[in-house]
């Protein structure tokens, strides 16, 4: 089964820029979302093997919120959370969660890469 990537992030030129990146990392499709609303009607229309979810979206929910209510339905899909501030609170939040990687803002594509096929292997 090919993968099938989600990535949530407000900004528009994030999620156009991974769109075009993670396939050439992996083997994927990849769908974007630039709200919680359209995030989850995405996730309830297909099957997803990863999610890749801005921490701060400026929405109702923040990544780490959106990520738990997604492992409502499917406790083990991995995902990355990413963000231009890895604040301590963050980093400790993102360690207790399982098959869960944070990566900082700007993304560093050799390291991104090795999470990414960590997560979907």
């Amino acid at each position: 089964m090919k993968n099938r990537i989600l990535i949530v992030d407000d900004e528009p030129i994030i999620c156009s820029s991974l769109k075009f990146l993670l396939p050439t990392l992996v083997d994927a499709d990849v769908d974007t979302a630039h709200t919680v609303e359209e995030a989850t009607r995405l996730w309830e229309e297909h099957s997803y093997t990863l999610l890749i979810v801005d921490h701060m979206l400026g929405d109702s929910l923040d990544g780490i919120q959106l990520i738990e209510k997604f492992r409502q339905s499917i406790p083990t899909i991995p995902a990355v959370v990413h963000s231009g501030f890895l604040s301590p609170e963050l980093q400790k939040k993102v360690k207790t969660m399982q098959n869960t990687h944070l990566v900082e803002k700007p993304i560093d594509i050799d390291r991104f890469k090795q999470v990414i096929e960590s997560l979907l292997n």
